[in-house]
């Protein structure tokens, strides 16, 4: 069974490095970015089923990097960022956040909203059937069938 993937974004290695120790340590594949511009190949490349990122990086900041990520994809984003006002909340959900928690944080509420989150995702080893069967979606190997039969799509139709 394939182990879910999660991307975590942010430009300080140590605080990568500590949640990437606790997601492995609960049974995650986890990739690494240290800046919104890096995140956006990364998760075309690994596909993960979440992301976590901070919100101030260089060359382009949490916010800016979620919205482009909306542009091709609905991955489950938790933002954990020091950013703290009402305001930063707001705008991190708007620009495509699901998920907002502030550091300093709690390891095991990190962990319990991964786990909430990846509740809505479905699993990466199981295709997405409509209910009648015809479509199926197999994000593992970004295919779409109707009626068993491949369906030639960009990636941006996928």
């Amino acid at each position: 069974m394939q182990q879910r993937r999660i991307l975590i974004v942010d430009d300080e290695a140590g605080l990568r490095e500590l949640v990437r120790i606790n997601l492995e340590h609960e049974g995650f594949d986890v990739f690494q970015a240290e800046n919104g511009a890096q995140s956006l190949t990364a998760v075309q490349e690994h596909q993960p089923d979440m992301v976590i990122m901070d919100v101030m990086m260089p060359e382009m900041d949490g916010w800016e990097a979620c919205r482009k990520l909306r542009e091709f994809s609905q991955v489950p984003v938790l933002m954990l960022t020091a950013r703290v006002q009402s305001q930063d909340i707001v705008t991190g959900l708007d620009s495509g956040a699901d998920d907002y928690l502030v550091k300093p944080f709690n390891m095991d509420e990190l962990m319990a909203r991964v786990r909430a989150l990846l509740r809505r995702v479905p699993s990466p080893n199981r295709p997405i059937n409509a209910g009648n069967g015809e479509i199926q979606i197999d994000k593992q190997k970004r295919e779409v069938r109707v009626r068993n039969e491949l369906v030639d799509l960009t990636p941006t139709e996928y």
